[in-house]
């Protein structure tokens, strides 16, 4: 995978991803995902990965917290990011 991660890559990501999950293919979603865990990616471009992620399945929470867990499972500092910002867009913060 290009070092380098765009708006459009990023976006490719989450469709392949979530397409992988509606289709029950939980290896191929982790798979989509692994390259970027693995290299020092800026908060701002995984925050981006999870904020689609929250987004494209806030309608199938199962599905959020299934892909979220196995990012987790991941144990890489990269998915507690996506995984936090997944859960952000999902549950959004009220501040008062």
């Amino acid at each position: 995978m290009d070092n380098k991660l765009t708006k459009i890559n990023i976006s490719e990501i989450i469709d392949k991803a979530v397409n992988y999950l509606y289709n029950n293919h939980c290896n191929s979603f982790l798979e989509s995902f692994i390259p970027i865990l693995e290299i020092k990616c800026p908060f701002s471009k995984l925050d981006l990965l999870g904020k689609g992620l929250g987004s494209r399945l806030k309608d199938n929470p199962e599905l959020l917290v299934s892909a979220l867990d196995k990012l987790i499972e991941q144990d890489k500092m990269g998915s507690y990011v996506i995984a936090s910002r997944g859960w952000q867009n999902y549950c959004p913060i009220i501040l008062i």
